[in-house]
């Protein structure tokens, strides 16, 4: 039997997303022995520092996929909200772009960087539509 989830559940699962997109982590010198080392300029550098990843991004992504275990977690009780499925399509674009800005550090830079900024666009529009049916003229009251 699900339990009926209290509508705040959303609006912290939406601050929890735009606490991630604002988050950063300051960056710390490697003694270049390591796997990856953190640069002055807030990047990793991989291997033999060919590679970088912005450090923001990889927190955003491990932040990300908290925000992805916790819905898990919880979705039986979150499916209770209306229209679940939209502000989903939402967090999960969210996250995907994440992983997108993380994979192109590796390959096809340019390519990846036009599918992240993409799925950005995608994730506001659902979440838009999710807030257009829950709080605007989509809902019946």
């Amino acid at each position: 039997m699900n339990k009926p989830i209290h509508a705040g559940y959303a609006n912290v699962i939406l601050f929890l997303t735009s606490l991630i997109l604002i988050v950063s982590l300051p960056s710390f010198p490697g003694s270049g022995d390591e796997l990856f080392t953190i640069t002055g300029n807030d990047q990793i550098k991989l291997g033999g520092g060919t590679i970088l990843v912005e450090t923001s991004e990889l927190i955003l992504l491990l932040m990300g996929i908290g925000v992805i275990v916790f819905v898990l977690i919880n979705f039986d009780r979150l499916r209770s909200l209306p229209h679940m499925g939209t502000l989903l399509l939402a967090i999960f674009a969210l996250l995907l772009s994440w992983i997108v800005t993380v994979l192109e550090g590796f390959f096809l830079s340019n390519f990846l960087n036009l599918v992240e900024h993409s799925l950005y666009a995608l994730a506001s529009l659902f979440a838009m539509v999710w807030a257009w049916f829950v709080y605007g003229k989509g809902c019946a009251r």
